[in-house]
């Protein structure tokens, strides 16, 4: 009998699946690929806490194509991959394979510095630099780590290094004080330009004594 586990992921892939086959506009910018391998990306933490083995999400993935799209159809289906087992093992790497998904937004609200995202969205660029040098570290320091079983892994560390290299640090990383991938110092971020943020911390700091 399928656990409650199950039940309730199955009805999350279902809801993701007839969504990401709707023929609605209702993810702008955002094509079906780049959609189906969000959803992979997402599902990838349930699967690995319940230990739900990959025939059940390949089966489930499989029916709800026939039940919502039918048999013949000319839309291509969104495949259930098992390889992110192995990509994602390491949850940080995730972040990094998000960053370089919504990248235009970042630049976006970096470029134009919007008050109500632009501290946090320095933040959290500052905490991705920091994860990709300790990601690359750990599992791509060598020619070896990137033909072996982290390929997958190197592969997003590489994208990640010409998506920040290209929109973030050549474009606005000497105005905002980005740092460069290759500088073997931690980073941390600047926050002369968020003076709320400078108020938060302040206000912490005198809150504990």
């Amino acid at each position: 009998m399928p656990t409650d586990e199950y039940k309730t992921l199955c009805k999350q892939i279902l809801k993701n699946l007839r969504l990401l086959y709707s023929d609605e506009d209702i993810h702008v910018g955002i094509d079906r690929n780049k959609r189906c391998e969000i959803l992979n990306n997402c599902l990838y933490k349930k699967i690995n806490q319940y230990s739900i083995p990959d025939e059940v999400i390949n089966k489930i993935f499989n029916v709800s194509f026939v039940k919502i799209i039918g048999l013949s159809t000319t839309k291509k289906k969104c495949p259930y991959s098992s390889n992110y087992k192995d990509i994602y093992k390491d949850d940080r790497i995730i972040l990094l394979s998000n960053f370089a998904s919504n990248i235009d937004i970042i630049n976006s609200i970096l470029t134009t510095k919007n008050e109500d995202n632009y501290c946090s969205c320095r933040r959290y660029v500052n905490d991705c630099v920091n994860i990709y040098k300790d990601i690359k570290q750990i599992y791509c320091s060598s020619e070896e780590d990137k033909q072996g079983n982290n390929k997958g892994i190197c592969n997003i560390i590489d994208n990640f290094t010409t998506v920040y290299m290209g929109y973030i640090y050549t474009r606005i990383g000497t105005d905002q004080k980005f740092p460069s991938l290759y500088s073997t110092n931690v980073t941390t971020v600047d926050t002369t330009e968020c003076p709320l943020y400078i108020e938060e911390q302040s206000s912490s700091v005198q809150g504990n004594k």
